[in-house]
């Protein structure tokens, strides 16, 4: 938050252009679905961002927010138009259309079960053609390493710890930045399970472009994200 408050205009400008930029190389990837979880992900963060600062009552760099995504949009869609228009378009012709929520949206589901494979990557087989679980190796498997894992459980206290001890924690961008990282975490392990997850159905019919998507395990990607986040 700080930034916000002392970076000057011309670099809070140029790391919006950066961002923006980075944000059309993902468009040109050519992976339309983790693009979706990525600006998901980016606009449940923008949120989190104005709730601190209105809590704060920090009104200016509300406005300083809205100037930076508004440049980060603008160039990030500006940069990429000539591959997601053609894709627009033709997203409108393909048979992903007439697929179903039953014989399709829930492709690739992840079963409560896999939650072992984040300790035990080899439980189900593995991925030189001896794999006996659901689906295919890669996308269902969630191990991270024993390290990650320890450093996350290190957070976790350490985040307890500074809670009880520090009275203003609470009202520190620590503490929000934690609960973002922590609420998108638990969010998109609850959607990778999809039909196993009895909410799926409302979510799926809610967010429109999941329609075109399969492979719901796929949230797993902003698992790894925000997880390595919370290790810092």
């Amino acid at each position: 938050t700080k930034s916000y408050r002392t970076t000057p205009l011309g670099t809070l400008f140029g790391y919006s252009l950066l961002s923006g930029l980075i944000l059309s190389i993902q468009v040109f990837g050519g992976h339309p679905q983790i693009l979706f979880y990525s600006l998901l992900t980016l606009l449940l963060y923008a949120i989190m961002l104005l709730t601190y600062s209105l809590i704060q009552k920090n009104y200016s760099m509300i406005k300083w927010i809205f100037f930076s995504t508004f440049i980060l949009v603008i160039c990030g869609v500006g940069l990429s138009a000539i591959q997601w228009i053609p894709t627009l378009e033709l997203s409108s012709r393909t048979f992903r259309v007439q697929n179903t929520y039953e014989n399709y949206g829930t492709v690739y589901s992840m079963p409560p079960s896999k939650l072992l494979s984040f300790i035990l990557p080899h439980l189900f087989g593995d991925a030189k053609g001896h794999y006996w679980g659901e689906a295919n190796f890669s996308e269902m498997t969630g191990y991270m390493g024993i390290v990650p894992l320890f450093l996350i459980i290190l957070s976790i206290v350490y985040f307890k710890s500074t809670l009880k001890n520090n009275t203003t924690f609470r009202k520190s961008f620590t503490f929000y930045f934690y609960i973002f990282l922590w609420v998108t975490t638990i969010v998109s392990l609850f959607l990778a399970f999809g039909k196993y997850n009895f909410l799926y159905p409302v979510v799926y019919h809610i967010l429109l472009p999941l329609q075109y998507f399969r492979c719901p395990s796929r949230f797993l990607f902003l698992i790894y994200s925000t997880t390595t986040q919370s290790q810092d």
